[in-house]
């Protein structure tokens, strides 16, 4: 995974999940392999769960979603909140971008906004692709529209 650890552009996941248990394994699965082509040094994870009435499942998947980002040595953030979900989720997804620029001045070439909408790792991989051509700052998941996989939304 190194191979692509000396590329100079950033990128900061924001990730959104509320009763997302069913989906995690395939989101995490291609994740991972998105991770695997950008360069793990080159990408930070922030997760948000929150409203979620599923008994604690999607937490619980959230746990091995932090251990294989520690393993592989992404930097990330979690963020669970209770049933009631009061908090703004787009706010405190990115919560830690806005920390880390205010006491340090980190910056991030590009955000990636993703709900637990399902997608593959050739369509985001794809709009990754476009979205630097194109000079965009902040891409969205759902803006994957391709041949290539679908899925449909469960829920």
């Amino acid at each position: 995974m190194d191979e692509n650890a000396d590329i100079q552009h950033k990128y900061y996941f924001a990730l959104m999940l509320r009763n997302s248990a069913n989906h995690l394994p395939t989101i995490v699965d291609n994740l991972l392999r998105v991770i695997y082509h950008l360069g793990e040094k080159n990408v930070y994870m922030s997760i948000y769960e929150g409203g979620s009435t599923d008994d604690g499942h999607t937490t619980a998947m959230i746990e091995t979603i932090k251990t294989t980002m520690e393993a592989i040595g992404v930097e990330h953030y979690i963020y669970i909140e209770g049933e009631d979900g009061a908090t703004e989720k787009r706010n405190a997804v990115m919560e830690p971008m806005k920390e880390m620029y205010r006491n340090g001045g980190r910056i991030f070439n590009t955000v990636v906004m993703m709900g637990d909408d399902l997608w593959c790792t050739e369509e985001l991989l794809e709009l990754l692709y476009l979205s630097r051509g194109q000079g965009a700052s902040i891409v969205c998941s759902t803006d994957v529209d391709s041949q290539v996989c679908s899925f449909q939304r469960l829920h």
